[in-house]
């Protein structure tokens, strides 16, 4: 989940995320396990903002983040935001490094950092190849990976679109597992369709982002399925 237009935080001061987010969470949240944001959840981050995110969820809730541009200033790898999101305590993600896993009954989500020097894709490709027999894999991160979804980005990562023929060739179906990357940096503008989905060889690739304006859609995962909801 993807949680913000530039424009949107501008006028609110910057301060919290889309109000629709936070709607659509408290008329749900009984209903809901777990959250993965998929970056740009902060204009301008601090350890007050940060803070004051998490506690507008419930304590018990699981809440992790693939951070965005926005988030950690991902033009520069040594930033003052950095420092700010990892010495925050980021409930259930503390001194986990990128890229890692959790498991949730028959699924794992992959969680990345788009935004380091070097791109994790091989790492990532590893942790499917270990996983057992028939898991579904969601792999979460913020900047958008293949070339063919590089129109509906809303700009271009740290490092280069890849070659659709990688993801083809590279990541597979194997023993039944199924797979899906998610990146969360599009539906920013009017421009830019609300969701758009691919399918490369074995793997589907989802792009997807709250842009604070109408159309916007959420991603929700439930027994295997992903289902997408307009908030």
């Amino acid at each position: 989940m993807h949680t913000g237009r530039t424009k949107k935080s501008n006028e609110r001061g910057n301060i919290g995320i889309a109000p629709k987010v936070m709607e659509f969470y408290y008329k749900n949240k009984k209903n809901i396990d777990i959250i993965i944001f998929s970056g740009d959840i902060l204009k301008e981050p601090s350890i007050k903002k940060w803070n004051n995110f998490y506690a507008s969820f419930d304590k018990e809730l699981k809440i992790y983040i693939a951070p965005g541009n926005h988030d950690i200033n991902g033009k520069i790898f040594d930033s003052a935001l950095r420092d700010v999101f990892n010495i925050t305590n980021h409930r259930n993600q503390k001194d986990k490094i990128f890229p890692f896993k959790i498991e949730n009954n028959d699924s794992v989500f992959i969680i990345d950092d788009s935004n380091f020097k070097e791109n994790s894709i091989d790492k990532i490709n590893q942790f499917i190849k270990d996983k057992e027999n028939g898991k579904n894999i969601y792999v979460i991160m913020h900047h958008v990976l293949p070339e063919g979804l590089s129109d509906e980005a809303n700009a271009p990562g740290r490092h280069s679109f890849m070659k659709d023929l990688y993801f083809i060739n590279n990541i597979k179906y194997q023993n039944n597992k199924k797979i899906t990357f998610i990146y969360g940096d599009g539906g920013a503008f009017e421009k830019l369709s609300r969701m758009k989905c691919i399918k490369l060889g074995h793997s589907r690739h989802i792009v997807n982002g709250i842009g604070e304006i109408p159309g916007d859609l959420i991603l929700i995962i439930h027994n295997k399925k992903i289902y997408r909801m307009r908030i």
